[in-house]
Order: structure tokens, then C-alpha cells, then sequence
């Protein structure tokens, strides 16, 4: 499933609002908590946006797969686009 630039962003922000939420109700500070977005499964462009939303830490589940998307978002990364 291909998500969109809205939907990545919209899922993003939530995640981020009930992180901060959880670190409210425990009065943690919510910028000591790192947020991974995990791409298994993930197309290139999905990764591309989740990079412009500002995640800034990545996962895959299998190194060969990782090594493949990364050689894909190599040029994005190194180019300033997030």
C-alpha cells in the first residue's frame, strides 16, 4: 500500500502529539524520547516524506534491505531536501 504526503505527515504528527501527550502525564521531557520510523515494507517516496516531516532516525528490518533503500534516499540525503 502507497501511502500519500498527507497521510505520512498526518500519521507523523499524531504519533509525535501522543508522544508528548504520554510524556506530559509522567512529566517527562518529550524531547528526550527518539521517535524510529520503521521501513519495512516502505517505498522509496515514503521514506522520502517521512524524511521532509522531519524523522531523522530510521529502521529496516533486514540489512540487505536497508543497504537497497539507503543506495535509493543516498542522493535525497546528501542533497539537503529533508
Amino acid at each position: 500500500m502507497l501511502y500519500s504526503r498527507r497521510m505520512i505527515r498526518d500519521n507523523i504528527c499524531w504519533v509525535r502529539e501522543n508522544i508528548a501527550r504520554a510524556c506530559r502525564s509522567v512529566g517527562r521531557n518529550p524531547e528526550e524520547v527518539v521517535l524510529i520510523c520503521v521501513t519495512k515494507e516502505a517505498h522509496t517516496f515514503e521514506i522520502k516524506e517521512a524524511i521532509s516531516s522531519g524523522i531523522t532516525e530510521i529502521g529496516e528490518n533486514r540489512l540487505q534491505d536497508a543497504e537497497k533503500k539507503y543506495e535509493q534516499i543516498s542522493g535525497y540525503l546528501k542533497s539537503g531536501q529533508s
